[in-house]
């Protein structure tokens, strides 16, 4: 655990350095991207149904707040929770929800270079129960993110250490590995219209079973028709499929396909 926690601090501090002056000796001004300080963070999804059970909603709130202007600092939340809100019959109990703070420092480039930005943080993440269903890790990670193609193809790769892991998941590095990569691909002609998003992420185990695959497809049919002012909440389909391990923190190492569709928040 000692190893695990000075690693930690090590890559923390080490990255957060190197990357003020990443792009020039000051940090850069905030960009139109990064102005408000209140803003979305990962994805925010409801995805009403899935085909292996129709009674479940897989749903997630993620945002972010600068804390300071003349900073970089940012505290960040996801919350991912899976509701069986169809089960009319015994409550619509909720089946488990996954908690993610974060806090971070997050570095722009206005220098018009595929490198966008870097981030570099400590998160925390677990799913709030005790004894032996409780499950909980730290990490400390650094995620760079690219734009290629005139910003039609981001690549954002993230490498990670964990420290203080709890025992009851003490084996998660054979299944979440220590590093993942994200690809968002928009519609060539009509980039508002839809886009593709992929994440691959693979485990320290030789085992192929120990790794997932994400793939998203998200589409917006009003901009198709050029009827965007009557969207709700910016809302498009979103259509998600999972394959492999990891998709919540309780079953960390349980192998899962899943088909999913339902809505997602855009900007």
């Amino acid at each position: 655990m000692a190893n695990y926690y000075g690693r930690a601090v090590f890559l923390f501090w080490s990255t957060t350095f190197a990357a003020i002056p990443l792009f020039g000796q000051e940090i850069p001004s905030i960009t139109k991207e990064e102005e408000n300080r209140f803003q979305r963070h990962k994805d925010n999804y409801i995805l009403l149904t899935s085909a292996h059970d129709a009674r479940e909603v897989k749903f997630q709130m993620s945002f972010k707040y600068r804390l300071n202007d003349n900073i970089p600092l940012y505290f960040a939340y996801t919350q991912k929770s899976f509701w069986d809100a169809w089960d009319f019959a015994n409550s619509s109990p909720f089946i488990e929800t996954d908690f993610n703070p974060e806090i971070f420092v997050g570095v722009f480039s206005d220098t018009g270079t595929m490198l966008q930005r870097i981030r570099v943080g400590v998160e925390h993440e677990s799913n709030g129960r005790n004894g032996s269903e409780s499950r909980s890790l730290n990490r400390v990670y650094l995620e760079p993110k690219l734009s290629l193609l005139g910003s039609s193809v981001l690549l954002v790769p993230r490498v990670w250490v964990p420290f203080t892991v709890a025992k009851e998941n003490a084996d998660i590095s054979h299944y979440e590995g220590y590093a993942s990569i994200e690809l968002r691909v928009a519609l060539p002609v009509r980039p508002d219209v839809g886009s593709i998003i992929a994440k691959v992420q693979k485990g320290d185990s030789v085992q192929i079973r120990n790794s997932s695959l994400e793939l998203s497809v998200v589409f917006r049919p009003l901009a198709l028709l050029d009827l965007t002012q009557y969207a709700i909440l910016n809302g498009s389909f979103y259509f998600q499929y999972w394959s492999g391990v990891g998709e919540s923190l309780q079953n960390y190492n349980v192998p899962a396909v899943r088909y999913r569709f339902g809505f997602i928040l855009v900007r």
